[in-house]
């Protein structure tokens, strides 16, 4: 795929509107080497979420995107855009503008030293290099800058990323990471934040082992690279390469190994790493092995140790949803306004119950999961119909007839409980179709009216409400 250049950036930059709960890495970018500082890993997040965003906004609008999805299972529509890469005809816009808040919540820094880290975080990330390797099959590999410009201006930090790294940003066809920000925000460590983004890869898989040298490598501790523009220059090299220095003894050059030894690399690499995502995690990431360490070393298949050397590292770490989406709905209650005092385990079994005598979930399906994606599905409805309610709401306020008795959006919000109270559950399918996605936003938001015209909200209107919530944005129906 080739990209529009915007090299004179003639285009508005794009401000990123909202933050959301959730950073998408790439897996080509995934599976680079990154010996990032943890301020060069903010500057690079803030980029893929402006990517992740423009992705989004294309995938909307380009002829090969959303649009041919109408025909679609949600299986399928899923699959359609993880392997949507934009069209030709379709301009990328390459820069994106972050505001004073959002670059500064990401720092974790004071704002006495915001300027002084955001600068020297510039100067680091407009000269860091990752190199991917495999890229165009077995043996090859590219090695390039992907955010070589950046500006601060009026309180504004704006990223521009490389021309031919943009299909990097933005395949998914082979495999991302869906990180949780709110962990991630949490984590100082860099080896920490890179351990977080190579475990949310999977995260239903428990455990799965990889090769020492291959952990290395991905967190950029396997040998020391060039990082000083004049020092690769006296060298003949470039910024990213490996230093390397004459053989004593034999005719050849050798890389210097960072962290030689495997208790240097334990208790500078893996111990602080591990126990932080496991402390900061608040038991979204719990370890599974016996020491509670969240990993364990091995020779071969067995345990390293008594004269037996590392050749693998088995990652133990289980992702507990659950705690993720309870996490996640305390940060965002306009997800859940008007549930007030709702037991949502009880009520989350209940909506199991519905969606298993409907046959539109799988009958092995538990309490975790179907939080899980009540959590997705009421976001989606939140984020999707939150431009509609707003133009809705000032059209509604500059009309003078509505400043007296019952509002219009009282009476839309009335009408709406009881067309959903009337319809037919178990032909979710069918019915879905007689209430938008804007009426179901508009009575999520005001269950409270509901409550002061004396209806008294039953455990079946929450089950209704939530299930045709999922239905209407995918999260659940056709298999």
């Amino acid at each position: 795929m080739s990209v529009r250049e915007n090299p004179t950036m003639n285009k508005k930059p794009k401000h990123l509107s909202k933050i959301p709960d959730s950073l998408v890495i790439p897996n080509k970018f995934l599976r680079g080497r990154q010996d990032y500082t943890r301020y060069q890993r903010c500057m690079t997040a803030l980029v893929m979420l402006g990517m992740q965003q423009e992705r989004n906004r294309l995938y909307e609008v380009d002829p090969v995107g959303k649009p041919l999805t109408k025909t679609m299972t949600s299986a399928q529509a899923r699959e359609h855009y993880n392997n949507y890469i934009p069209s030709e005809q379709m301009e990328v816009n390459r820069y994106h503008t972050f505001d004073y808040e959002t670059v500064l919540s990401f720092l974790g820094v004071k704002p006495t030293s915001f300027h002084k880290t955001l600068k020297r975080s510039c100067q680091a990330i407009t000269n860091k290099v990752v190199m991917l390797e495999d890229h165009n099959g077995k043996d090859s590999f590219v090695s390039f800058v992907p955010v070589p410009f950046a500006e601060y201006k009026n309180k504004k930090l704006t990223l521009g990323v490389l021309d031919t790294a943009v299909p990097i940003f933005m395949e998914h066809s082979r495999g991302f990471s869906v990180v949780d920000l709110k962990i991630w925000t949490k984590l100082s460590s860099p080896h920490a934040i890179r351990l977080l983004e190579l475990v949310s890869r999977d995260k239903n898989r428990t455990e799965f082992t990889m090769e020492i040298e291959e952990f290395r490598r991905l967190f950029g501790v396997d040998f020391k690279v060039y990082d000083d523009p004049q020092e690769a220059m006296q060298a003949g090299a470039k910024i990213g390469d490996y230093i390397k220095v004459r053989d004593p003894n034999e005719p050849k050059w050798n890389r210097i190994r960072i962290y030689p030894s495997i208790k240097d690399l334990r208790n500078n690499v893996l111990t602080p790493s591990f126990t932080q995502l496991l402390n900061e995690s608040g038991g979204v990431w719990t370890a599974t092995d016996s020491e509670g360490l969240g990993h364990e070393l091995l020779s071969g298949r067995h345990k390293a140790g008594r004269g037996r050397p590392v050749t693998h590292i088995r990652f133990c770490l289980k992702y507990n949803s659950a705690n993720a989406c309870e996490q996640a709905l305390a940060a965002q209650p306009e997800l859940t306004a008007g549930y007030d005092g709702l037991d949502i385990d009880k009520f989350c079994k209940e909506i199991l119950v519905q969606l298993k005598q409907n046959g539109v979930i799988n009958a092995k399906s538990d309490v975790d999961d179907i939080k899980k994606t009540i959590y997705a599905g009421l976001q989606h409805v939140v984020e999707e119909s939150a431009a509609i309610a707003q133009a809705k709401q000032r059209a509604m306020e500059q009309d003078a007839g509505l400043s007296s008795g019952i509002t219009q959006e009282e009476i839309g919000v009335i009408s709406t409980y009881k067309k959903l109270m009337a319809l037919n559950i178990d032909n979710i399918s069918e019915m879905s179709e007689l209430i938008s996605l804007d009426e179901l936003h508009q009575l999520s938001i005001n269950v409270s009216l509901l409550k002061d015209f004396g209806i008294s909200l039953s455990d079946e209107f929450y089950t209704r409400l939530t299930c045709l919530a999922l239905h209407k944005t995918g999260h659940i129906g056709d298999q």
